[in-house]
């Protein structure tokens, strides 16, 4: 019998085959195109680890997405408005995040997982969690606008920071939306959705910027841009289940979401403030001037935080259907080095390059950032680790060591800003931060690593 002939290697589904432009180009391209045809043709890039793979590029597409349209944003409205107004603005942002992550009641980690186990419950899971979470955003606006009011603001910050608060959390149930795509792998479609909404995103505020606009037409655009942005994804959540429509959940099924997701309510608040802690008290301590210039440099380091969401969002199903083991498995020990080696490589870009960014992005107004980073690298180390083990306790249903250690960090960093804030000012803001997250981490890591671990769980679901 002849054999047949051997097939070429094929081009991965993630790899669209218009990218076949590269094969000619003078010279290089037959052999870049051998390189590529090679490596895909790989045993390490089949089955689940080219899924794996597939999952990780998406997600890091949307994360880049994400962080050049949000720093782009960032660079055009510090240097339009200054430090004072910029300091306002991100204060604004920092108190409705917190507000975001009451209305969200834990559901991002908890539906996360959850969808990532029970698949073919996926739709009533999201509806619930949608459902919650719309509900408790109406009191919370509502409770926004009443603070806002009394504040001793002019009138055109009362209506930008009213509008900025509520773009904040009404953009919130988008992101919520988003877990459907996450927990069943569908990072291609997250990713075409997060581009088009953020390139408006882009195109509107960049508008009001170069037009010079104040905080209210800033405050305008973000909350038209953010509604739009959250009816597309729930628009594109329903398409996710096909005969599980996405609906309004009861009242019975609604009070039975609520009463499972306490705890993880509870380590989601704390988990945010132990990471945001610093733009909360900064403020109240050091004024809107001394926020703004701390802001500046930390929104770039939030921005690097965002990697270990993907990389959260990437781990957590799969470690899920593994979950019960005492024992660390290969996959949480290669997301442990994973979160560090990405956490080690963002903190030396800060240190290396931080000034670099001061200099050509933020202008003159922002040099006192210069400074902070070296703190700002310490932190992004501590955090990478701690968000490592955090993950494998998610995964695992224990809420409660995650908040043991989310407390211990906000102990940590509240005595430490009472020690020093007023006696160094900012520069002790970012290693006290560090400090906090090397104390979360080490609550985390004790409670994963201890033999007793998988004596009892905390999430009754498991």
């Amino acid at each position: 019998m002849t054999p047949e002939p051997a097939c070429p290697p094929q081009p991965a589904p993630w790899i669209p085959d218009r990218w076949s432009w590269i094969g000619r180009l003078p010279g290089v391209g037959p052999t870049l195109l051998r390189v590529r045809d090679r490596v895909l043709a790989s045993p390490l890039l089949t089955g689940p680890r080219r899924a794996a793979l597939a999952s990780r590029i998406y997600m890091a597409a949307s994360l880049i997405i994400r962080m050049v349209v949000n720093l782009g944003v960032l660079v055009l409205i510090a240097r339009g408005l200054g430090p004072t107004e910029f300091g306002f603005i991100s204060t604004v942002f920092a108190y409705a995040g917190f507000a975001g992550l009451v209305t969200d009641f834990g559901f991002s980690v908890k539906t996360l997982r959850d969808i990532g186990a029970e698949p073919h419950r996926g739709a009533s899971l999201l509806a619930a969690s949608l459902s919650v979470k719309s509900l408790l955003t109406i009191p919370v606006v509502l409770a926004g606008l009443a603070a806002i009011a009394i504040l001793p603001l002019p009138n055109a910050s009362r209506i930008a920071g009213a509008m900025l608060g509520a773009g904040v959390l009404i953009g919130s149930i988008g992101e919520l939306a988003l877990v459907g795509y996450r927990s069943l792998n569908r990072f291609a479609d997250e990713t075409r959705l997060v581009l088009w909404t953020s390139v408006i995103y882009a195109a509107v505020i960049g508008v009001i910027m170069l037009s010079h606009g104040g905080v209210v037409m800033i405050g305008l655009g973000f909350l038209a841009t953010r509604i739009g942005f959250a009816l597309a994804a729930i628009h594109g959540a329903r398409k996710l289940f096909p005969g599980q429509p996405i609906t309004m959940s009861g009242g019975r099924q609604i009070l039975a979401s609520l009463r499972g997701s306490v705890t993880w309510a509870v380590d989601n608040g704390i988990n945010y403030l132990n990471a945001q802690i610093d733009s909360l008290v900064v403020v109240a301590v050091l004024g809107l001037t001394a926020a703004g210039i701390y802001q500046a440099g930390g929104r770039f380091v939030l921005a690097a935080l965002a990697m270990g969401a993907v990389l959260t969002n990437v781990h957590i199903p799969a470690l899920s259907a593994e979950a019960g083991s005492v024992r660390m498995s290969p996959r949480e020990r290669r997301m442990i080095l994973e979160f560090l080696g990405v956490g080690g490589l963002f903190a030396l870009f800060f240190v290396v390059c931080g000034p670099l960014l001061t200099h050509f992005l933020l202008g003159d107004k922002f040099a006192a950032v210069n400074v902070l980073w070296p703190g700002f690298g310490a932190f992004l180390i501590a955090r990478y680790l701690a968000a490592a083990f955090g993950a494998a306790l998610a995964a695992q249903g224990r809420p409660a060591l995650r908040i043991a250690g989310q407390v211990a960090g906000i102990v940590t960093i509240s005595v430490g800003f009472w020690l020093t804030l007023p006696r160094f000012g900012l520069l002790a803001a970012p290693w006290i931060m560090a400090l906090g997250g090397v104390a979360t981490t080490a609550i985390y890591a004790w409670g994963r690593l201890s033999p007793g671990f998988n004596r009892q769980v905390d999430d009754p679901e498991i």
